[in-house]
């Protein structure tokens, strides 16, 4: 992939700057913010900074736990959201203007359980609005999805993702959160509230260590001063679940 010039990467961390800034004013919080937008929060903490830094100005009062708008940031996010509203709504606005697409095809990369369980109700959705384009599923992993957007060999892909690189646009559309799951006569099955202390007392079973789901533990629990272990790495969360 040829390397992107400087104005298009000064440009998209420019948008992911502004998205930030206008979650957290919509929401009021930070870490609210990068829930919403599938972002750790020191890296929605760094984007505002650097918009700030960016445009000699500050765009919030921060006291304590609590955040408001400054005059300049009032002033900010009426210019900002309405191009970030533009640029979110920028396919359902083509669409409404270039008409029904006929005939084509689309590549979806997405991990297993991402194509068993979340996507058949919008497969399904997708081939009663245009049954002329023809969908391509490729089960592989978040890297391999990532390598394959690059190369033009998928549409889009699927799946979660702990940091956006600056050469991806990510839109979130699902929220959730990860559970523990344990045998019913595990010693932690009998716990109303289970800490990572709790957990980390137990060797756990997770997917591969290239996935997701090791960086956030590693995070979360490296945030909270504790260290998990691993028992065994199987690919698949059917086999975990066994």
């Amino acid at each position: 992939m040829a390397k992107k010039s400087g104005t298009v990467y000064y440009k998209q961390n420019r948008l992911k700057q502004l998205r930030a800034f206008c979650m957290t004013a919509k929401t009021g919080s930070i870490s609210l913010a990068a829930e919403a937008l599938f972002q750790s929060q020191p890296t929605v903490t760094l984007q505002i900074q650097a918009l700030e830094r960016e445009m000699k100005i500050t765009v919030f009062e921060r006291r304590g736990p609590n955040i408001s708008l400054t005059p300049e940031g009032v002033v900010l996010l009426q210019i900002a959201q309405p191009l970030v509203d533009g640029i979110e709504g920028l396919e359902e606005n083509f669409h409404a203007h270039y008409g029904r697409l006929d005939h084509g095809e689309i590549n979806i990369a997405a991990g297993e359980s991402t194509i068993l369980y979340i996507m058949p109700q919008f497969i399904k959705k997708f081939a009663e609005t245009y049954p002329g384009i023809q969908i391509k599923l490729h089960n592989v992993t978040g890297r391999d999805g990532m390598a394959m957007l690059r190369a033009d060999e998928a549409d889009l892909a699927i799946g979660s993702m702990l940091e956006v690189p600056d050469d991806i646009i990510y839109r979130p559309s699902l929220f959730y959160s990860s559970t523990l799951i344990a045998p019913e006569k595990h010693p932690l099955s009998k716990k109303k509230k289970i800490t990572l202390d709790n957990i980390a007392q137990y060797g756990l079973i997770l997917p591969p260590r290239h996935l997701a789901t090791w960086r956030m533990l590693e995070m979360v629990f490296g945030q909270h001063g504790s260290k998990f272990h691993v028992s065994l790495e199987a690919g698949g969360w059917e086999i975990i679940k066994k």
